[in-house]
């Protein structure tokens, strides 16, 4: 227990955290987000085509399964109470660095490598919740799998 006048963390100790915990990114994945979910709707060819999506973050990151998954619990992740609010909690954990840009709900993290766990490699998840900190040393962001749609 510090002094009364005194701080029991200094101000920006988790920038001595940050390497330590980049070096854990082993995973490379590519963080993405739709211009416009709807699209545009070709009525003559019978199509809807999308917007090219915005590239968000392409690096290292950590990818770790939560337990259960998605085939336990349906996809979207499970609604858990919280004092008086629901809140969904994502199957899959993926950690960023704290200076990427601001990642939303729905956006969408392709996992293109995965040395540690391979049957991650090829993932497509959808940020289901964003964990935020006032001291942190990396981004964590609750994912679910990202069921298939015509998009490609």
């Amino acid at each position: 227990m510090p002094l009364p006048s005194t701080r029991m963390l200094p101000d920006n100790w988790q920038e001595a955290h940050r390497p330590v915990i980049a070096a854990t990114f082993r995973s490379m994945v590519q963080i993405t987000r739709l211009a416009d979910r709807r699209g545009t709707r070709d009525p003559i060819a019978g199509r809807t085509s999308f917007a090219v999506p915005w590239v968000l973050y392409d690096g290292g990151a950590r990818v770790q399964s939560r337990g259960g998954g998605a085939t336990a619990r349906g996809p979207g992740g499970a609604a858990v109470g919280v004092n008086d609010r629901i809140i969904t909690v994502g199957s899959y954990l993926v950690a960023i660095p704290t200076d990427a840009a601001e990642i939303k709900v729905d956006d969408l993290i392709q996992v293109f490598a995965c040395p540690d766990s391979p049957v991650l490699s090829g993932l497509m998840l959808k940020v289901v919740e964003v964990l935020y900190a006032d001291a942190a040393w990396q981004r964590s962001l609750g994912c679910d799998l990202q069921e298939p749609s015509a998009r490609g």
